[in-house]
């Protein structure tokens, strides 16, 4: 049992020393501290303290795809510069 904790544990700070740019003892030595705000950004553990509707914004611009234009808006695109012919 003491193994499968330990190689959670190895799995675990590998994967945060990999996704946030830290070496793996740098994970390690915080002994899974609780870091909040500014302590957590100094730490490397966060990139930035933002309120949670700020952060999910971020999250969905991110990601969001580019709207398809209607047909409508096609046509009113390609009426526009027949105009302009």
């Amino acid at each position: 049992f003491q193994g499968m904790i330990d190689e959670m544990y190895e799995t675990f700070t590998g994967s945060v020393a990999e996704y946030r740019g830290l070496n793996q003892q740098a994970v390690i030595d915080t002994q899974a501290g609780l870091y909040f705000g500014p302590g957590a950004v100094s730490a490397g553990l966060a990139d930035e303290v933002s309120d949670p509707q700020a952060a999910l914004n971020a999250i969905a611009a991110k990601y969001q795809q580019p709207r398809q234009k209607t047909s409508i808006q096609m046509q009113a695109a390609a009426m526009d510069l027949q105009t302009k012919m």
